[in-house]
């Protein structure tokens, strides 16, 4: 959920509104005057208090319970249901609202978490793409994977897939960015491994699946 402070109410001939804001986003909520009450309506999408207050909690454990019937279907279906709150929550409140779903691979149960696309536009005059692919794993993806390998514990799953876009352009034309694909598999055990620092980050990216446009490749951490 995102934190916002009330800042004003127009009321209308046809419909009331309310404007919630931060100090990045304004929000606009209207409701038609032929509501049986506005109030009653606005509750039903505002909670109240900050992220940790009872009533945000209590909001967010119904929302992912809501969530987790059209999530976990097929062989997601068997993770517990205490797991899929975990992992519910830990992709809307750690990745800002990551999609999750499932795909087979090599006989395995992968989940699949959409990280979209990054927030940076790399240039191509400095980084390949095998370079652009290693910033991102050191910068963002292995702490990620981190993370996900301890909400994975317990699941069943064979191991997980993130997808990202990845934005590129040459700097010194006025050509558009264009944007690499980027699909890296990890078994569940070798990110636990990693995350248990028995292997090297080397090591568990050599042992995952990275895959760029359609493309396997190989990855080198680091220029040495």
């Amino acid at each position: 959920m995102t934190e916002l402070r009330f800042e004003k109410l127009k009321t209308k001939k046809k419909y009331v509104e309310a404007e919630l804001r931060n100090n990045s986003v304004a929000i606009k909520l209207r409701f038609y005057t032929d509501s049986t009450s506005v109030q009653a309506e606005f509750d039903r999408v505002v909670s109240y208090g900050d992220n940790d207050s009872v009533d945000t909690q209590s909001r967010l454990a119904e929302i992912y319970k809501n969530m987790a019937t059209s999530v976990f279907q097929g062989p997601l279906n068997a993770v517990p249901p205490d797991l899929q709150h975990g992992l519910l929550a830990y992709t809307h409140q750690t990745l800002g609202g990551a999609g999750l779903s499932h795909i087979k691979f090599r006989r395995g149960d992968y989940l699949v978490v959409d990280l979209g696309m990054d927030s940076s536009v790399y240039n191509t005059n400095q980084l390949n793409q095998s370079q652009r692919v290693a910033r991102i794993l050191n910068d963002r993806l292995l702490v990620r994977l981190k993370q996900i390998s301890a909400v994975l514990d317990g699941t069943g799953l064979t191991g997980v897939r993130l997808d990202l876009f990845i934005p590129h352009r040459d700097f010194l034309s006025d050509l558009p960015p264009d944007a690499d694909s980027l699909m890296l598999y990890a078994l569940a055990s070798d990110a636990q491994a990693f995350s248990d620092f028995e292997i090297t980050n080397q090591q568990f990216i050599d042992a995952c699946v990275i895959i760029v446009n359609d493309n396997r490749i190989e990855v080198r951490l680091t220029d040495d």
